[in-house]
């Protein structure tokens, strides 16, 4: 199994972002929203969004490289190929990875039970 976060995997395009927006269906979290959708390549790949709302450049660079660290170990658990869109909200600053985790294993949860 591949674990790591190749440069193809990210969403950078401007385009791709405003195609989620407009598209993409979304999951509600407590700490984050999910906007995601079916891509037509042959992986899954990840975008993220952290406004200056959240905090100061250390702690949003964190939550930054949180949501990187769970997609590139848990990938495998998407149930097909999709761009997602992880858009931070207030009160992600304060909570543990584990939390982070919880919550972010529950949002794929939701797609798969979505999807099927």
């Amino acid at each position: 199994m591949d674990e790591g976060l190749r440069p193809y995997e990210r969403i950078k395009k401007k385009k791709d972002f405003l195609f989620l927006y407009q598209k993409g269906k979304r999951i509600k979290g407590k700490y984050f929203n999910l906007i995601y959708h079916e891509n037509n390549l042959n992986y899954s790949r990840l975008g993220i969004v952290v406004n200056r709302k959240i905090g100061k450049a250390v702690v949003r660079n964190k939550i930054k490289r949180w949501v990187r660290e769970i997609f590139r170990r848990h990938k495998n658990l998407i149930p097909r190929p999709m761009d997602i869109l992880v858009v931070a909200t207030q009160g992600i600053e304060g909570i543990s990875w584990i939390e982070y985790r919880e919550e972010y294993f529950r949002a794929l949860n939701k797609i798969g039970h979505r999807e099927k």
